[in-house]
């Protein structure tokens, strides 16, 4: 594929990996969350007070994703 300074447009066909429709679930929500601008200042001067909210919900997230995907989601 070439892009050039004439070009107009450029078309990607996507293909889906996993089944979401088909296994009843829908996937509407696509932001990530990320620590708050203030996490990376608190760890640089050692106020860890608050900071564990964001450890520990990170760390449930991806058990739970990796366990959905396991269990609900993984082709046989």
């Amino acid at each position: 594929m070439t892009i050039a300074a004439d070009t107009d447009e450029v078309v990607f066909e996507l293909e889906r990996v996993l089944p979401w429709r088909e296994k009843g679930w829908v996937t509407a929500d696509t932001h990530v969350h990320f620590p708050s601008p203030s996490t990376g200042p608190a760890v640089a001067a050692g106020i860890f007070s608050d900071i564990w909210v964001y450890i520990v919900a990170t760390i449930i997230g991806i058990v739970l994703a990796g366990l959905l995907y396991r269990y609900y989601l993984e082709e046989a």
